[in-house]
This record gives structure tokens, C-alpha cells and sequence, in this order.
């Protein structure tokens, strides 16, 4: 949940908020209530994943790390869309930042919460209760998840690489002004 989650608050916050670093504090808060969430539910049981992901030391080392990860794609993922959108957003035109990543946190945690609330639905309505009844002790990664890592790591490709090569052509445009003056 914490992976789906990640693409769908990126692209939120980094479209809402053209300013990279806003993009990403807007993404925080309501990414962690999901992280909460999820690690209660895995912790409570009522995951695939034993209890044991998120309790036992040796255990939630992976947790953790995979954790890290995603939220460092999502974070990296949300910062490159609000770069590329504070050059397609006019000064004059815009609200303050600092609304804009209020107004995009409002927004994330909406989308959070239908999540949670699709998350219980799921488990109440769609799940046997036999899938939690006996934990898997090797749980593979959901499809979901799997995908939505790979559609932040293709964005953060794209977009990276058009931020690097922009950046290029302005250094190698400075160099040209100095050695012409």
C-alpha cells in the first residue's frame, strides 16, 4: 500500500505544488499515515505478511528498508514533477507556495483515506478470511506494489534525465557567455 501510494501522493503534490521542496513536504504527512496503517495491520495481523514482518528484529530490517526505498522513490518522483511544473506555471499566476503544498496535502490525505477505506472494504468484502488465517512465511510483493515502483523509477528516469540534460545546456551556455566576454 505504502508503493501505491507513493506514485499517486507524487503526482499529486509534485503537480499541485511547483516547487520541488514543497512537493515533497507535502507528500510526507499523508504518505506516513499510510506507512502507519499498513504497519498496524501487518502488526495486528490482518495483512498476508506474519505479524512477525514488523515485530521481530531480524524481520523488519526488509520492512524497513524496503520502506526507505519507496518512500525516497516517491519523494525524488514528487520533487522532479514540481521542478518540471515551476517552469510551466507562470510567477504571476500562482498562488503562494506554501498554499499550494496546504491545499496539496489536503488533497493527498483525501486520496489516503480512500485508500484506506478500499484497503478495509477489501479485507472485509473481498478477502476470504482464511488468506490472513494463515500467514505465508515468505509473502511475495504485491502486483500492485511491483508496478507502482516500477512506474516511479520510469518517471524519475524520464524526468531526471530531462532535468540533467537541461541543466547541461545551461552550464555549457554559461561557459559559451564567459569565454565570448
Amino acid at each position: 500500500m505504502t508503493a501505491i501510494s507513493a506514485i499517486l501522493l507524487a503526482l499529486i503534490t509534485g503537480w499541485m505544488v511547483p516547487a520541488p521542496r514543497l512537493a515533497m513536504a507535502a507528500f510526507i504527512g499523508p504518505w506516513l499515515v499510510v506507512l502507519i496503517y499498513q504497519t498496524a495491520g501487518i502488526g495486528l495481523g490482518h495483512a498476508v505478511s506474519p505479524p512477525q514482518t514488523v515485530t521481530q528484529f531480524p524481520r523488519v530490517i526488509g520492512y524497513v528498508v524496503v520502506n526507505a526505498i519507496i518512500l525516497a522513490l516517491g519523494l525524488t518522483l514528487s520533487a522532479l514533477i514540481g521542478e518540471r511544473r515551476s517552469r510551466a506555471v507562470p510567477d504571476a499566476g500562482r498562488q503562494t507556495a506554501r498554499e499550494m503544498a496546504k491545499r496539496a496535502t489536503l488533497a493527498g490525505t483525501v486520496v489516503v483515506a480512500a485508500l484506506i477505506v478500499l484497503d478495509i472494504a477489501d479485507h472485509a468484502v473481498l478477502v476470504w478470511p482464511e488468506s490472513t488465517a494463515h500467514h505465508t512465511t515468505n509473502p511475495s510483493p504485491p502486483l500492485f506494489g511491483i508496478l507502482s515502483i516500477a512506474l516511479c523509477l520510469i518517471g524519475i528516469a524520464v524526468l531526471g534525465t530531462a532535468a540533467l540534460r537541461r541543466r547541461a545546456a545551461a552550464r555549457l551556455g554559461n561557459q559559451e557567455t564567459r569565454t565570448a566576454g
